[in-house]
């Protein structure tokens, strides 16, 4: 079946939710947005300082689902050396989405707010209202929920790079968009998706502070495995959860998650070269202090999150044993002294002092708010898209 948006879906659930919506939705997400791709230049136009009037910022980060890492090192100027890009320069500046082309591995759309003035390259698209305008916070929130990406991704005719699927600016102006304007659930959208920005600046800053307080102390890498040893027995408990610590395989991703006073660690795993990996866990710690608990949690989602393009952690071609891997030879974590005490005082005055400066230290709960606040993002999305019980459970993967 071919739609509006000039796409066929084979999928036959999301072929009847989608049919339904066309019907359903006269309006579209390029009713109220204007999108833009960023700059194709030569990269020795980059420069280490700003050189004229016309020179600017130029973005070499990441963009993430409500979160910018803005890495803004150096400058290109915005004239008629640039090959490729738009006329008008104020796609760099004010308010605005930016959107990766690039969806992640779970084929979400990955789109935040911008407010700085920086040149961005043809990986990020620019998302600025039109006029009346639309709420941003909105817009912001619609890119972001799951039933868009539900849509996006069924759609079998979409392009993709290193086998990850692309959004394109026609793609994305086709979507289904009810008015935005004077309506109440998008209000609500906005205001939930603000409040997620907002959580995602404490989570940033709180790392930021954390990484910057750590590199300020003596400090020596170490595996999880250091914290796991007898001085630390009355603070830690940990349980293995490998049948065999000697299981061998390949392992894919890594995952650490907190829950109350626990920490657990897991990874997916494949038993041969070629096979699919399945999800294992690996490790649960129990604290009994809770700046340990945040201090691992955090070093942890830093080392992941710095890792993030990484799609394989067995480097061998032959399987290698994953406790061993997980555990003892990577190294996440830092400690500041040789003696269990003496490391103990200095990692509760280091996260006493990310809490005071960046708000919280415990990233764990800012998380949990942060996929709460994008749980009622999707019920309202659900509910402005006008989605059935049952359709709503085919969107989340809960039909039978």
């Amino acid at each position: 079946m071919l739609f509006r948006s000039q796409k066929f879906m084979l999928n036959t659930p999301a072929l009847s939710l989608m049919g339904r919506l066309e019907r359903g939705i006269p309006t579209r997400v390029g009713s109220f947005v204007a999108i833009k791709r960023g700059v194709l230049f030569d990269p020795e136009l980059l420069t280490d300082a700003k050189t004229c009037p016309k020179s600017f910022p130029y973005f070499e980060g990441d963009v993430y689902r409500y979160s910018l890492n803005a890495i803004l090192n150096r400058w290109i100027v915005f004239d008629d050396k640039i090959q490729e890009g738009p006329a008008e320069f104020d796609w760099f500046e004010g308010p605005r989405i930016l959107l990766r082309r690039l969806l992640n591995r779970q084929g979400r759309l990955m789109a935040t707010l911008a407010t700085e003035t920086f040149i961005t390259n043809k990986n990020l698209y620019s998302i600025r209202p039109k006029s009346p305008p639309a709420e941003l916070a909105a817009v912001l929130g619609i890119l972001n929920s799951r039933l868009i990406s539900y849509l996006y991704t069924h759609q079998v005719t979409q392009a993709t790079k290193d086998d990850f699927p692309q959004a394109t600016i026609g793609d994305v102006f086709a979507l289904p968009c009810p008015d935005l304007r004077m309506n109440k659930r998008a209000k609500e959208i906005a205001a939930l998706g603000s409040r997620i920005l907002d959580a995602q600046a404490k989570r940033s800053a709180a790392l930021k502070r954390l990484t910057q307080n750590i590199h300020h102390q003596n400090r020596t890498p170490c595996p999880l495995a250091h914290y796991l040893q007898k001085d630390f027995a009355a603070v830690v408990k940990h349980e293995i959860l490998l049948d065999d610590v000697q299981r061998a395989g390949f392992v894919h991703a890594l995952k650490v998650e907190s829950a109350g006073k626990q920490v657990t660690v897991q990874a997916t795993v494949a038993d041969e070269a070629q096979g699919g990996p399945r999800p294992t866990p690996i490790l649960r710690l129990e604290f009994k202090d809770d700046s340990l608990r945040q201090f691992v949690y955090a070093c942890w989602r830093h080392f992941l999150d710095e890792h993030a393009r990484q799609k394989k952690w067995t480097k061998g071609k032959k399987p290698e044993p994953i406790y061993p891997l997980v555990v003892n030879l990577l190294e996440p974590l830092v400690y500041f002294s040789a003696s269990a005490g003496d490391n103990l005082r200095a990692i509760r005055e280091l996260m006493q002092a990310v809490a005071s400066e960046a708000g919280s230290s415990d990233l764990a709960a800012l998380e949990t708010e942060i996929a709460r606040l994008d749980g009622e993002i999707d019920a309202r999305v659900y509910e402005l898209y006008g989605l059935t019980p049952e359709e709503t459970a085919i969107v989340e993967g809960k039909s039978t």
